[in-house]
C-alpha cells in the first residue's frame, strides 16, 4: 500500500472519470435486482442485514442523543417553516373512510366489547337504583339471586324481563356502533382532532431528543429487529413480490440510465467529492488490486 506511484493514483482517476461516462444500466439489469432478492430471501440474511448494519447504527445514535452531551430538541431537525405549515394543513385532515371505519367498528370483536360495556352499564345503573343489596325491590333482589345463583343479573329476573334487556342492549349495541362509525367517519371529527393535533404539535418541536432517545430505548429492539427481518425474508422468498420487485426495480434503473452516471452523480452534488476522494484514496486501490492481479 505505502508503494503506490502517481501511476496508480493516475489510473484510479482515469478510472473514475471512464465509470462516469457509463450507465447504471451497465452494471444493474432484471436479473440483478432478481438475484439480490432472492439472496435477502436465504434464511438468516435478512437478519444479518438488520443486525448488522440498522441495529448498530440505531443504538449508536440512540446513546449519543440520550447522552449529558446532547442539548437538542424535536424541533431542532424540523425546517424553518415546516412546523407552521403542518400546523396551518392539519385541522384540514380530510375524514376516514366511511366504509373502512365500517368495516373496522362493525367487527365481532368491538361488537362484543361494546356489548359488554352496555351490559356494565346496565348493571351499574341497577344497583344504583336498587341501592345495592341492603334493597329489597326487584332489582336488588335479581343482583342478589343472580349473585347466589352464579348467573348474570338478566337471567335473575326472569325470561320475560331478561328478553326485554337483551332486545334493549342489543338495540343499543347496534345503535351504539352506528353512532361510533357516525362519530368517526364524520368531517366533524377530523376537524376537531386536527385541531388537537394542530395544538399539539409545537409542544412536541420543543421536547428534547434525550426523552425522545430515552423512550425509543426501552423499546424491544431485538424482538422488532426479529419481526422486520423475518418480513423482509418471508417477503423476498414470495413470488408475487419478488416479480413486483424485478419489474419496478428494472423500471427504475431503465429512467436512471437515461444519462450516463456521472450526470447522476452532478445531479446530486456527489462527482466532485468522489472524485476527490478518488484521487486522496484511490492510488492505494488500485495499487492493491495490482498486487492482488500479479500473484
Amino acid at each position: 500500500m505505502t508503494d503506490q506511484t502517481p501511476t496508480d493514483t493516475e489510473a484510479a482517476l482515469a478510472l473514475f472519470d471512464a465509470l462516469c461516462e457509463l450507465r447504471l444500466s451497465h452494471f444493474i439489469d432484471d436479473e440483478v435486482i432478481g438475484a439480490v432478492t432472492d439472496a435477502l430471501a436465504v434464511s438468516g440474511r435478512a437478519a444479518d442485514l438488520v443486525t448488522g448494519i440498522g441495529s448498530p447504527i440505531r443504538n449508536a445514535v440512540i446513546a449519543k442523543l440520550s447522552s449529558d452531551a446532547w442539548s437538542g430538541r424535536v424541533g431542532d431537525a424540523i425546517p424553518s417553516g415546516v412546523l407552521e405549515l403542518l400546523v396551518a394543513l392539519l385541522p384540514q385532515l380530510p375524514p376516514l373512510p366511511r366504509k373502512e371505519v365500517e368495516r373496522v367498528l362493525g367487527s365481532a370483536a368491538v361488537r362484543t366489547e361494546v356489548r359488554r360495556v352496555l351490559e356494565d352499564t346496565v348493571r351499574e345503573l341497577m344497583n344504583r337504583i336498587s341501592g345495592g343489596a341492603k334493597s329489597l325491590g326487584v332489582f336488588g333482589w335479581g343482583a342478589r339471586a343472580a349473585t347466589a345463583a352464579g348467573k348474570g343479573i338478566f337471567g335473575a329476573l326472569g325470561a320475560d324481563v331478561e328478553s326485554r334487556i337483551g332486545d334493549a342492549v342489543e338495540f343499543g349495541v347496534g345503535l351504539a356502533q352506528k353512532r361510533l362509525v357516525d362519530v368517526v367517519s364524520s368531517a366533524d371529527t377530523a376537524k376537531r382532532t386536527g385541531k388537537e393535533l394542530a395544538l399539539l404539535l409545537p409542544r412536541l418541536a420543543e421536547v428534547p431528543d434525550r426523552s425522545v432517545a430515552e423512550s425509543a430505548a426501552k423499546m424491544p429492539h431485538p424482538l422488532i429487529d426479529g419481526l422486520l427481518a423475518s418480513l423482509i425474508s418471508h417477503n423476498a422468498g414470495r413470488p408475487v413480490i419478488r416479480a413486483l420487485v424485478v419489474e419496478e426495480g428494472a423500471k427504475l434503473v431503465e429512467r436512471l440510465s437515461s444519462t450516463n452516471l456521472g450526470a447522476l452523480l452532478d445531479r446530486f452534488g456527489l462527482r466532485a467529492p468522489l472524485r476527490d476522494a478518488t484521487q486522496r484514496r484511490g492510488g492505494a486501490v488500485v495499487h492493491a488490486v495490482r498486487a492482488t492481479l500479479a500473484r
